[in-house]
């Protein structure tokens, strides 16, 4: 713990130091530095945990060389337009396994990265939630002047970014979840419950946004993201997008502007869902329900029995059900034979009447639906 009058309580520039549980916090540093808490160059740290940091720029941790494993970033706090407040990797840096969360900002102008900027380096297995950019709950904070506010939860130029959980964080502006540019790159991490606000522009990408021209996508899952305009899921400005499985994200799922945007899996593909196609003749598929004549007499009770197509290598395939009503009751993905469902119990208290099944085939967009009678 330290009332700073220098660069950082902690800074580390040796190839052989280790420091490993101590909590480093309590710091205030007011000037345009970054790395307050911690600035690490070379070495290695271990389970420390940064918090009750004030500063300007990234007053968390600066690590461009060296290691940080299992620690933990938390309510660090910036008091003025900052790029990046709980971390700034960069260089060879390496961040590995840790939680960061709780950062805030509410301001004006052009901010990133509440939880993380990443310009290097690599990021691996982190936990990357609950951060804030702007106040979202405030419309009069709600102007054209956050357009620039992106990446609340990670934002990148460069560097790799893999197997990271980067949940619940919040912007007034685009991609809460994160921004990827340059030649970031985010592969097999899952972007979750996300949410960018902007009623004066588009909000493209609540979960994702990626403008660069070498900037990757690989192998993540997007799914539950929103913004009040455009994309809510992700949005493709520039750069490659490939094998990921985006879905459920409110009534716009994706947006592609330019770039490569191939083998992905889109579910419950938003505005497209209301349209109707065929699939292949050779995809049979057909579904039935039975009652189970053990039951009282009046209830809906039994079972709906499916027959689905042969899968075809590299398929996926989302069977949504609906009730009489036109509710949801299951919605079920599978891309290989033996998770494919074959039949679906229906309860003792559910209505009778029409349901209806759709089978699409999520590479394509093609889908058949059947309808099936549920009786007493």
């Amino acid at each position: 713990s330290a009332a700073n009058t220098g660069r950082s309580v902690v800074r580390i520039n040796c190839a052989g130091a280790l420091l490993k549980d101590v909590c480093i916090c309590n710091s205030l540093y007011n000037a345009w530095v970054t790395g307050v808490g911690l600035t690490l160059v070379a070495g290695e740290v271990r389970n420390v945990v940064i918090e009750n940091i004030t500063g300007y720029h990234t007053p968390g941790a600066d690590i461009s060389g060296g290691a940080l494993y299992d620690s933990v970033i938390r309510k660090i706090t910036s008091n003025t337009t900052p790029n990046g407040i709980g971390m700034l990797l960069k260089g060879t840096g390496l961040v590995s396994g840790c939680e960061i969360y709780g950062l805030s900002k509410v301001g004006n102008g052009s901010m990133t990265g509440a939880g993380v900027r990443q310009e290097g380096g690599t990021l691996e297995n982190c936990y990357i939630h609950d951060n804030w950019l702007g106040n979202i709950t405030y419309a009069s904070h709600q102007s054209s002047s956050f357009a620039d506010c992106s990446g609340a939860g990670l934002w990148m130029s460069g560097g790799i970014a893999t197997g990271c959980r980067i949940l619940r964080n919040s912007c007034i502006g685009h991609a809460a979840g994160v921004k990827g540019t340059g030649s970031a790159v985010l592969e097999n991490s899952v972007v979750v419950d996300n949410v960018a606000s902007n009623i004066f522009v588009n909000s493209q990408g609540g979960g994702v946004s990626v403008d660069g021209a070498k900037a990757v996508v690989r192998g993540c899952v997007i799914a539950n993201n929103r913004a009040l305009r455009g994309a809510e899921g992700l949005a493709l400005l520039n750069g490659t997008v490939t094998n990921n499985v985006i879905y459920a994200n409110g009534i716009s799922n994706v947006f592609v502007k330019a770039g490569t945007f191939a083998d992905n899996a889109l579910v419950n593909p938003g505005i497209a869902e209301t349209e109707t196609y065929a699939l292949p003749a050779a995809d049979a598929f057909s579904c039935s329900f039975e009652a189970d004549r053990t039951f009282i007499r009046g209830n809906a009770g039994g079972e709906v029995t499916f027959t689905t197509p042969a899968l075809q290598s590299g398929r996926v395939y989302n069977l949504t059900v609906r009730d009489a009503e036109g509710n949801v009751r299951w919605n079920l993905v599978f891309d290989r034979a033996a998770n494919r469902p074959r039949r679906l119990f229906v309860g003792l208290n559910e209505r009778p009447g029409t349901w209806r099944a759709t089978l699409t085939d999520c590479a394509t967009g093609l889908r058949t639906e059947r309808m099936f009678a549920v009786t007493p």
